[in-house]
């Protein structure tokens, strides 16, 4: 049931391409010890199509952008980079904002079933960004998030 499910969101989000892409954005701000590190302007990923579509078939994504994931509660989160054509890290935070656990330089799939990637710990966002980033800002798990 549930793989049928994906496969029709999936199919969904080829058919009406604009339905998948998120109007709303959002600037997540990354802090340690108080400080801000960093933001990113962030299209939002808060329906199923929206999740499933993701950055699919993006041949770029600009430095200060990314994609906010957002889901009801901390749980364990699953991401697979199908249809991805550039390689990303994902910044998992919870619901009291801090970060659980980032995935770093998750390449592009190239084979069929892709492997799937899961949140080191559980998280409520999961934030995608552009590969090696999270390293040269200096994000890690003692930094906290917020979303305005």
């Amino acid at each position: 049931m549930i793989k049928i499910t994906l496969c029709l969101l999936l199919l969904a989000s080829f058919f009406c391409p604009t339905a998948c892409q998120s109007d709303s954005k959002r600037t997540v701000r990354f802090f340690q010890s108080g400080k801000e590190l960093t933001a990113f302007l962030s299209e939002t990923a808060d329906t199923p199509e929206k999740k499933v579509r993701g950055l699919m078939f993006r041949k770029e994504l600009a430095k200060g952008a990314g994609m906010l994931f957002i889901y009801p509660e901390d749980e364990e989160l699953t991401f697979w980079m199908k249809n991805t054509l550039i390689p990303l890290d994902i910044i998992f935070f919870s619901q009291d904002m801090r970060v659980v656990g980032i995935l770093h330089n998750l390449p592009p799939c190239k084979t069929d079933p892709c492997p799937n990637y899961q949140s080191p710990a559980p998280a409520k966002y999961a934030l995608e960004i552009n590969a090696g980033l999270a390293d040269t800002l200096g994000l890690s798990t003692q930094c906290t998030a917020r979303i305005d």
